[in-house]
């Protein structure tokens, strides 16, 4: 999982049963190698290859079942990061959800040039990349206020339309939604510490016609609206443009019945 290789049904469940073997002979035909299905000397050695060493040292905790990779101050700013910018958190209203429209795996180095502050793989590790006071250009005008979360996958916006040519779609699995709750802890801590109010999370689509799909229905309804119905947040601000910035658009009822409907477009 840490080289990229996909396991949706199982994860790491220490049993070397057919969807491990699958991804066996998937990374040995990836690596140029003889795709026999055992992990000899060769395969294990272009596995160590594969996750390396290109991944600096980061504090991992352990945060209920949940590994979280705390990389932030450690990498260079991403290129739509403005660290010039200088502490934002007296901006910062609460957070931005998007998925990956691909699927980028488990080793953290994948995560660390993407546009977003942090991230969700789909086994469900953390991956803290950048410090939450830096301004990150990551959901169109939303980035001013909101921090950036992209959740490994590939979205389905409605029934059979997803991001293309993303591959999937990619549900959001059981172990996303686990290590969300755990974020949200994490979130919800270092807003009261910089004396802000989460209140808002807002859908990606909401910032931009061309983001229909981010982050899908069942990120919407598997995540933001439990953490909304948790914090009392909203999915947008009246106080500015309604529940839309720019070019976006609204969160359809289809995601979520109790929606506004003025102006209301499924795509």
């Amino acid at each position: 999982m840490s080289a990229g290789i996909h396991l949706p049904a199982w994860g790491a469940d220490g049993d070397f049963g057919s969807e491990t073997l699958d991804g066996v002979l998937s990374f040995q035909r990836r690596a140029g190698l003889d795709a026999d299905g055992v992990v000899g000397p060769a395969t294990m050695a272009a596995l160590h290859k594969a996750v390396g060493d290109a991944t600096p040292n980061s504090v991992m905790r352990i945060i209920n079942g949940v590994e979280v990779y705390d990389y932030r101050g450690q990498l260079a700013a991403p290129k739509n990061g403005k660290p010039e910018w200088g502490n934002r958190w007296p901006k910062f209203r609460g957070v931005v959800l998007h998925r990956t429209a691909c699927r980028l795996g488990e080793n953290p180095a994948r995560y660390f040039r993407v546009n977003a502050h942090m991230h969700v793989t789909l086994g469900g590790r953390i991956i803290l990349c950048h410090p939450w006071d830096m301004h990150i250009w990551h959901g169109h005008k939303m980035s001013l206020w909101g921090l950036g979360i992209e959740i490994d996958g590939n979205p389905e916006g409605f029934p059979g339309y997803h991001w293309k040519p993303g591959g999937g779609p990619d549900d959001v699995t059981d172990a996303q939604v686990k290590a969300c709750d755990v974020l949200l802890d994490l979130l919800l801590e270092e807003f009261k510490v910089n004396g802000r109010p989460f209140d808002r999370v807002w859908a990606h689509r909401q910032g931009s016609e061309n983001r229909e799909c981010d982050p899908g229905w069942q990120a919407w309804q598997k995540i933001a609206v439990p953490w909304m119905e948790r914090t009392g947040a909203l999915p947008g601000d009246a106080g500015r443009q309604g529940d839309t910035y720019g070019t976006g658009f609204q969160i359809p009822q289809s995601w979520d019945p109790t929606s506004p409907t003025k102006g209301f477009r499924e795509r």
